[in-house]
């Protein structure tokens, strides 16, 4: 992987207390995991008035809208915004079924979607 690549993820889920108070941007494919996934970096930022607690998860889909690969931003799952803060996360995927080494660079060549759910 040369170049960072840019996404857009297909879709955003975000709890309905949250419309319009959390935004996340545009997304970047960068460097390579030890299991030759990519990682997704992104910015998120908080809009609302008050701190927030969130969990990220991103899931790479395959044409079924299945998950394949999944991961979240660091070891304890939860990133802290103050106030109108912007933040930086970066993801390390990994499997989210039990695909054989071989096949994880098929999947990652034929994935279909982008996913990103933000939870309380």
């Amino acid at each position: 992987m040369a170049m960072p690549e840019l996404v857009q993820p297909n879709k955003v889920r975000v709890p309905w207390s949250l419309r319009g108070k959390v935004e996340i941007g545009q997304l970047q494919f960068v460097g390579q995991n030890t299991l030759g996934l990519p990682y997704v970096q992104g910015a998120i930022r908080n809009r609302s008035g008050r701190p927030l607690n969130l969990r990220i998860v991103v899931r790479v889909l395959n044409e079924r809208r299945q998950p394949i690969f999944s991961g979240t931003p660091g070891i304890l799952d939860t990133l802290t915004l103050d106030s109108q803060q912007q933040r930086a996360f970066r993801v390390s995927l990994h499997d989210a079924g039990q695909p054989v080494q071989s096949e994880r660079q098929r999947l990652w060549n034929t994935r279909s979607g982008l996913e990103v759910s933000i939870e309380m």
